[in-house]
């Protein structure tokens, strides 16, 4: 070929232009094919640049260089232009310019028509210029361009899919011409004169046949030559359209590429680590799933990654685990895996995504399905009980919680029919026969109850934000449909229900619950007031049956909406006479109940068990009727239960649920008399009656609370206490005119209630096996509790309660912290003038308990974490956070030096961290402050933290230390010793300090994300910390008697570097048994033990042992030669490029530490880059 290089005239349109603006037409690509027939060389450049002006790279590949074929000198060219800047664009894929709108979509389709057209050309066949050209691409999806390589890759990859589009065509083709073929030799010997055209059709066979053999070499040789090795690419883009691609290509192409040869690749990528593959992965095999032919071949692929896509339903992406239930719900559905690997996916039901909800509904319905099929089988069953057996299956999963049947229900309602055939529901229930066990039955009243709410089109799970629209015109009158025909069955059904079930107060309370969701106006179309009577009297009777909290609160609110604005006209008056007769009644026995209460105090005798339950079901009952909707003022309770509770606050001995009872009882009648006030002109009385009752009930409040130990009834004071604070606050009546009954606590029940509070957020011990989920609830509602009343001002001491919350900020978990930070945020908005004020208190409180917890190191290290907290707050660059640090400061030098030396510590242990953020003026004025205090000769050890930490600021505004006082003997007391590096040794500790609780929280993942803005990010201190801090409190004489030697690791040294790996990442968070893992290895075996490379988590590990292990204990030497035999093995370079930046300045404080130790430091920190 002769090498005639032309430049294309100026007219002609680059390629990249033409799919970018989408104009590439027929004729272009005919023109193209034409070119390539002129010139291939010429023609196939074009393309090339093309393709790597595609990738974002400004570079022509020229004639000469296709010509020579040295296909890697060119790739390298390309890259290195690219890489060191001079031919870089914006990347078409990745840019969000409007002109590159759906650009990969253009691009793809270029090569889609290009391989067509080479295919339909007959001079293109015969010089398939596509072998040269995926040879091209292979390297340049091998470039280290991230951008190239993904180009490089889709166009492979899009190459492949249209050679199979086209390979489709010519095997039907094929396969016609072979029919052809076989009836022209069938007729062979008929019609001589034929033969040609036999000859003629083999010749066409031979050529289809030939053709569809060089698609099936390139699909090959791009597969080895580009997929083998961008499945794993490190760029999750590029593995998605891997991963994709080979699922398409097993879907359009099964009898290549359906093989365990490819599908292995699919199952692969179910483990990657990036949740859009592994989704790419599923949506590949769902695809492969659909079609029944594709089942066979995959047998070996099922049984071998079934059970990893099993594992997937709880993969940490929601849209990852709804892929998988899809996957496993084809899959149990064609029977190619067991029923019972999925069982586990009935809790799925429960989870609080919606769609992943509804992806497990589909899942357990076909499973659902499967069991009732087969048992009908085996029994014998009739069709028509077919939903009865699907409902005897679905009981058998239900815990026994109506919230987790509710979950179940709200999913799987759409998807199963027996769950909207309310009436086979009900059949069930009024069989005879012991079909379903006690457990069984309730759990079947409480799904008809939640298909009732379903179908009646209310929420049934609450706290899941829904995008609920109104019903429409035709859906309201379905519902009022569905409610009529639901009354007219439960007419006699329901009577008969509660007569069954009259013994059991939890299914009796289930029932009761029905009666709202009825349309009662039908008794009365139908003529059956009769029936609505006794309906109410079951109720009635029910409620003076049972004592139980959801029986009594069922019964009450079923009577309650029968009287109530939203029921009929028509069912009102039967309704009010029942709900007057249970009023007086309940009245009657509570007043009965109580003067034999009395009787029993007067005559010093205690209650039998017996008149126990008398009387707490007595108080229970006017509890529920009075915080449900009916008033008992005029039976003046408050004045019935007072003598009653005084006796029990004397001494008198009680249940505790009775006397918690009769303080609710209490509170609702206060409540009622408020609630009846007249808000525009209150009467003088009747604001004098609320006052001394509310005086009265806080005063027994706090009594009853110092007098008595039972922790419930303590629970229930405090949930009093809270909710009094809220409701009688003096800041929400202020300058109006129900001023008067304002209330502003005593500080006694303010300390009572904090008191309470705190037990609560008491640790729990750390040898119990795993955290109890009620404690933390329990301890969640305590702490929302303090939270509101500090974060709305409803308190005087709202302060004080606020710098307690702080004080236990860093103690209980992430739950709390963020219920406490929100408090703060708040705060913030309220009063942010005295938010230094409660940080500075909580840091005091959290320290008050270390000094009287014996000083122990685990109470310390609470604090100083607390701390570190606290002064992240404070970022130091703006201006206007300075003023509010350096009042924590001063506030907290005042704090320490008011009781020297026992509070000294909370110098270097908490204030160290806000020195940072404190401006020079500042430190001068709080260093003078220190130069007025002379501790004395005597306790002059004791008070080593104040002279630490008074150098610390002295050192900041460059003044020498502190001049410390001569001991009697005249003896020159030892400064503190100085670190061989410009910076002191306290500067090197702190940062040493400070570098290292960052390192923990990135090791062990600490309880607050990195956007925390309002307490910081900070880590979890360990054991080791002490010992650090330790020394900011030491003074070391210069003839120091010699430190005990380190730990030895009792770990052996590792064989190679994957086993020293393991180990270190097994030692994560363990900085002293790294450190002595580490010294025992020699560092002259360092290049024999990492022979190819060392990763950057190697080198992380190094780090960290180096400076929190090495040079706190004296090794600086050693470090030195660690460094130094480090720098020696392969791609050293390479990884110190890729170090963090928290490594490099670890690095930073070690070569500062190590000083002058006879070796070239300079140049070991240019290769460190240091």
């Amino acid at each position: 070929m002769p090498r005639t290089p032309s430049t294309p005239s100026s007219s002609q349109v680059p390629l990249i232009d033409l799919v970018r603006e989408h104009k590439v037409s027929d004729a272009d690509l005919k023109k193209w094919a034409e070119n390539y027939k002129r010139d291939s060389t010429k023609a196939l450049a074009e393309l090339l640049s093309f393709l790597v002006e595609a990738s974002g790279c400004d570079v022509k590949i020229t004639y000469d260089e296709v010509y020579d074929g040295d296909i890697d000198a060119t790739v390298k060219r390309v890259v290195n232009d690219t890489i060191n800047g001079q031919a870089t664009v914006e990347d078409p894929f990745t840019t969000k310019k409007k002109e590159y709108k759906n650009f990969k979509q253009y691009f793809l389709e270029f090569w889609d028509k290009l391989v067509r057209e080479a295919q339909d050309n007959e001079t293109l066949i015969n010089d398939d210029p596509f072998e040269q050209l995926i040879s091209y691409i292979e390297k340049f999806s091998q470039a280290s361009i991230r951008s190239c390589r993904y180009a490089a890759s889709i166009c492979a990859l899009q190459l492949v899919s249209t050679f199979i589009r086209v390979a489709n065509q010519l095997r039907e083709a094929r396969d016609t011409t072979q029919r052809q073929l076989q009836a022209e030799e069938k007729n062979k010997q008929k019609n001589k004169a034929d033969n040609s055209r036999a000859h003629s059709l083999r010749r066409s066979l031979e050529t289809l046949h030939r053709r569809v053999n060089t698609l099936e070499s390139l699909m090959k040789q791009v597969f080895n030559g580009v997929f083998v090795h961008r499945y794993r690419d490190i760029d999750e883009n590029v593995r998605v359209e891997c991963i994709s691609a080979v699922g398409h290509w097993c879907k359009t192409y099964p009898s290549y590429f359906l093989k365990d040869t490819y599908l292995k690749y699919i199952g692969w990528s179910l483990n990657d680590k990036e949740s859009a593959v592994r989704s790419a992965a599923l949506t590949a095999l769902q695809t492969l799933y659909d079609v029944e032919d594709n089942h066979a071949p995959m047998d070996t692929f099922t049984a071998r990654f079934s059970e990893r896509v099993c594992q997937m339903v709880e993969d940490v992406d929601n849209a990852v685990a709804i892929k998988s239930l899809g996957t496993l719900t084809k899959m149990v559905k064609n029977e190619l895996i067991d029923a019972e690997m999925v069982k586990q996916t009935y809790s799925l039901l429960l989870d609080d995504s919606p769609q992943l909800r509804q992806g497990a509904a589909e899942l357990v319905n076909v499973l659902l399905t499967i069991k009732s099929q087969a048992t009908m089988a085996s029994h014998g069953t009739k069709s028509s009980e077919k939903g009865l057996v699907e409902l005897f299956f679905l009981l058998q999963e239900f815990p026994d919680n109506p919230n987790y049947i509710n979950y179940m229900v709200d999913a799987l309602y759409e998807k199963s029919e027996v769950l909207k055939d309310w009436r086979c529901i009900i059949q069930l229930l009024l069989s005879d026969d012991d079909v379903l066990t006690d457990m069984y039955q309730l759990n079947t009243i409480r799904v008809l109850k939640a298909c009732i709410v379903k179908t009646s089109g209310e929420k049934l799970v609450q706290g899941i934000a829904t995008n609920k629209k109104d019903l429409t015109k035709q859906q309201r009158e379905a519902v009022a449909t569905f409610k009529q025909e639901l009354t007219v069955h439960l007419m006699k059904s329901l009577p008969l229900l509660i007569r069954k079930h009259q013994a059991d107060p939890v299914k009796s309370a289930e029932l009761m619950e029905l009666i709202p969701h009825l349309k009662l106006e039908v008794y009365a179309l139908k003529r059956q007031e009769k029936a609505f009577v006794m309906l109410l009297k079951q109720v009635r009777d029910t409620f003076f049956r049972f004592s139980a909290d959801a029986a009594l609160r069922s019964c009450c609110s079923s009577l309650i909406h029968c009287t109530g604005p939203s029921t009929h006209e028509s069912a009102r008056p039967a309704a009010a006479t029942v709900v007057a007769e249970v009023r007086q009644e309940s009245v009657s026995r509570l007043k009965k109940v109580v003067a034999h209460a009395l009787t029993l105090v007067a005559n010093h005798d205690v209650m039998s068990a017996e008149e126990d339950y008398e009387t707490l079901a007595a108080l229970k009952r006017c509890y529920f009727l009075q915080h449900l909707g009916v008033e008992l003022n005029d039976a003046k309770l408050h004045v019935l239960l007072a003598p009653l509770l005084d006796a029990v606050i004397d001494g008198w001995e009680c249940s505790g649920m009775i006397v918690a009872a009769a303080l609710k009882v209490q509170f609702e009648g206060l409540l009622w008399m408020l609630k009846q006030l007249n808000v525009q002109s209150p009467d003088e009385d009747v604001l004098q009656d609320i006052v001394y009752s509310r005086n009265d009930l806080m005063q027994k409040l706090v009594a009853m609370y110092n007098s008595q130990k039972d922790k419930d009834l303590r629970n229930e004071i405090y949930n009093l206490m809270a909710d009094f604070f809220v409701i009688f606050s003096s800041e929400k009546v202020r300058g109006t005119k129900l001023e008067p009954v304002g209330f502003s606590p005593p500080m006694s029940a303010l300390q009572c209630f904090w008191r309470h509070c705190e037990s609560k957020l008491t640790m729990p011990s750390e040898e119990e096996e795993g955290p109890n989920e009620d404690v933390e609830n329990d301890m969640l509602i305590t702490v929302c509790h303090v939270s509101r009343l500090v974060a709305f001002d409803l308190v005087p001491a709202h302060r004080w309660l606020a710098a307690e919350l702080v004080s236990h900020f860093t103690q209980h978990g992430k739950k709390v912290a963020e219920v406490i930070k929100k408090m703060l945020f708040k705060l913030k908005k309220v009063a942010p003038e005295t938010l230094w004020e409660v940080y500075l208190g909580g840091m005091k409180k959290a320290f008050e308990r270390y000094l009287e917890n014996g000083q122990q190191s685990f109470h310390l290290a609470q604090f100083r974490e607390l701390a570190h907290k606290i002064s992240q707050v404070y970022s130091g660059f703006l201006i206007s956070d300075r003023p509010n640090a350096a009042k924590i400061v001063r506030g907290g030098v005042e704090y320490a030096v008011t009781n020297a030396p026992r509070r000294l510590p909370f110098l270097v242990q908490g204030l160290i961290h806000f020195t940072a953020k404190i401006s020079s003026g500042d430190v001068s004025t709080i260093v003078k402050y220190f130069d007025t205090i002379k501790p004395p000769v005597m306790d002059d050890d004791l008070w080593v933290p104040f002279y630490n930490y008074a150098d610390h600021l002295r050192e900041k505004v460059h003044l020498p230390p502190l001049k410390r006082m001569q001991t009697p003997a005249s003896t020159p007391r030892p400064v503190v010793t100085r670190a061989p590096a410009a910076a002191s040794l306290h500067q090197m500790q702190s940062r040493h300090q400070q570098a290292r609780m960052q390192h923990q929280d990135q090791q062990e993942h600490h309880l607050q994300d990195e956007e925390d803005d309002e307490v910081g990010k900070d880590d979890e201190v360990d054991e080791d910390d002490d010992e650090e801090e330790q020394q900011l409190q030491e003074v070391k004489p210069e003839a120091s008697p010699k430190q005990p030697s380190p730990a030895q690791s009792s770990t052996p040294p590792p064989k190679n570097s994957v086993e020293f790996e393991r180990t270190c990442k097994s030692l994560a968070g363990k900085v002293d048994e790294l450190g002595a893992y580490i010294k025992a290895i020699n560092p002259t075996s360092y290049q024999k033990l990492f022979k190819d490379a060392i990763n950057p988590s190697t080198m992380s590990a190094f780090v960290t042992a180096l400076s929190f292990y090495y040079i706190p204990n004296g090794e600086a030497e050693l470090a030195l030669k660690t460094l130094d035999a480090l720098s020696k093995v392969s791609r050293f370079s390479m990884v110190v490029m890729l170090m963090a930046k928290k490594d490099k300045e670890l690095l930073a404080l070690v070569f500062g530490a190590i000083g002058d130790e006879g070796l070239d430091i300079v140049s070991l920190q240019k290769l460190y880059r240091v």
